[in-house]
């Protein structure tokens, strides 16, 4: 079995594990994949990840971790990029049920990587690091990722459409660690304060906000909370609640609620909750 296939049957039991469907293509001396689940039940996977340049953009409400690489939680889009040595790394992902979508690529060769500037490029701010996380305004420049390629799209034609996703992927990715490295170190002191600020948004998200608010509970005033907030998680507080909002909604929907109770529980009246979920998703909430 060569390398190509090797890892394209690795991946597809990952996919497998998880109940999802899976298809890959070659891409740059590796492949591109993507992967997807309508509904299924909570699952739990130990897996191990071949060396090289991992990068994906999935939604889920799943939790992974690696001893060596660190652990994240999320619970809607979300980016990831990950370079692993040569001997691998194991992680342990729990994923509750629900839908998923995932899509990404993996490139092994080093020479592969240093002959395309995006992909040198995101390998050089990872720096050998822990995996690269991004949420926020980065991950809705590919919230057409969440949709399938459409079946009309065959052979090569196919292959093309997902290794055009691929470039995309790489170019987002590429752009959002470029610009997180521009903003420089946080202490752990300012990470905290904004990881409290972010901790009370969550926990708020169907009652009104207010900055004022917000930087009254925290012990921070309003112009310095707001400049923190976004050097550490690359969108502004407002950005950050409209998309926290959506996607609450978003769950919601999915689980079978209605466009009405949906709007509800995230404090819109029906029509502007439309409005805003269509300016958000790119098609209306009743899709």
């Amino acid at each position: 079995m060569d390398q190509h296939a090797h890892t394209s049957a690795q991946f597809e039991r990952l996919a497998a594990g998880t109940g999802c469907s899976y298809e890959d293509t070659p891409f740059q001396s590796g492949l591109v994949w993507h992967s997807l689940r309508e509904a299924g039940d909570s699952t739990e996977t130990q897996s191990v990840l071949p060396k090289g340049l991992h990068i994906g953009f999935g939604v889920a409400n799943m939790c992974t971790s690696s001893q060596r690489f660190g652990r994240f939680e999320t619970h809607g889009p979300v980016l990831t990029a990950l370079y692993v040595p040569e001997d691998g790394a194991q992680f342990e992902t729990q994923v509750q049920a629900g839908n998923i979508c995932s899509f990404g690529l993996h490139i092994a060769d080093p020479e592969a990587i240093a002959a395309d500037s995006c992909l040198q490029q995101i390998t050089n701010l990872l720096n050998g690091g822990r995996m690269a996380t991004i949420d926020g305004r980065a991950t809705r420049q590919l919230n057409q990722f969440r949709t399938p390629v459409d079946p009309w799209f065959q052979g090569d034609a196919r292959k093309l459409m997902l290794q055009a996703r691929a470039l995309e992927l790489t170019a987002v990715v590429a752009q959002a660690l470029d610009v997180s490295a521009a903003g420089g170190s946080v202490s752990p002191r300012d990470l905290k304060r904004a990881s409290s600020v972010r901790d009370l948004i969550d926990a708020n998200l169907c009652q009104p906000i207010r900055l004022d608010w917000l930087a009254n509970q925290c012990a921070i005033d309003t112009r310095s909370m707001t400049r923190l907030f976004r050097r550490v998680y690359s969108e502004s507080i407002g950005n950050y609640i409209l998309r926290r909002r959506m996607l609450f909604a978003d769950q919601l929907l999915a689980q079978g609620a209605s466009v009405k109770t949906a709007a509800t529980q995230i404090g819109y009246n029906p029509n502007a909750f439309s409005t805003a979920y269509r300016r958000y998703f790119g098609y209306s909430p009743r899709r």
